[in-house]
């Protein structure tokens, strides 16, 4: 056998071969490495996409909360306006029929106030002709009281105590008639006043009523 033909062993391998496997094995590592780095960096795309996931999910959650809450706050503000506008309305009806009143009212009170007024014209003119009566009474009491003056003491004196009775009871009734004539006309303008601040009531309120609904709308 040559030196050229030397049989190989199990040992032995050639400088070629031996650089292949050597190229083979740090393709191996580096294929593996890859591997590793490929899957670590999927893990942290899941993570991170995992991560992101979550926090829109979060926001998602915070924003459906925010609008249920501004859907619950909006509804009470439409229940709430429900109510005022069924309040204005049933207050809108109220003030029409006051008004309603008033112009039913008013002029009857008017007309009662008229008749008062004519009866009080008519009263102030009997007053005037019991107080003409009054003072013409007075005038006749005074001079049969200056005429029994110029009696003689020596007189009837039968007479003169008729006569005194006379002029006392004439007084007393001049007195009277001075009293009811006071009496008709402070009766009558306390009649007239009343009447009045009814009426005055009357308008004050409609015209509060009608205020407060205005300012309302």
């Amino acid at each position: 056998m040559s030196k050229s033909q030397v049989p190989r062993t199990i040992d032995f391998v050639e400088p070629e071969a031996d650089h292949r496997l050597r190229h083979h094995r740090i393709l191996r590592e580096q294929l593996h490495e890859l591997e590793v780095t490929q899957n670590q960096m999927k893990r942290e795309l899941s993570e991170l996409q995992h991560h992101k996931l979550n926090d829109r999910f979060h926001v998602i959650e915070l924003e459906q909360k925010r609008l249920a809450s501004a859907n619950f706050n909006l509804s009470r503000q439409v229940a709430s306006l429900e109510k005022l506008h069924i309040s204005m309305m049933e207050l809108l009806e109220d003030v029409e029929e006051i008004q309603n009143k008033m112009d039913t009212s008013v002029p009857d009170l008017k007309h009662e106030i008229s008749k008062l007024e004519f009866t009080m014209a008519q009263q102030a003119s009997e007053l005037n002709l019991l107080r003409e009566e009054g003072r013409n009474n007075a005038k006749s009491v005074q001079a049969i009281a200056m005429s029994l003056s110029t009696f003689p003491n020596g007189g009837n004196n039968n007479i003169t105590e008729e006569s005194r009775a006379k002029i006392t009871v004439l007084e007393k009734q001049v007195d009277k008639l001075q009293y009811d004539v006071e009496k008709i006309r402070l009766a009558s303008t306390l009649h007239k006043d009343i009447a009045h601040s009814r009426i005055n009531k009357k308008k004050k309120k409609s015209s509060d009523r009608t205020l407060i609904y205005k300012e309302n709308t």
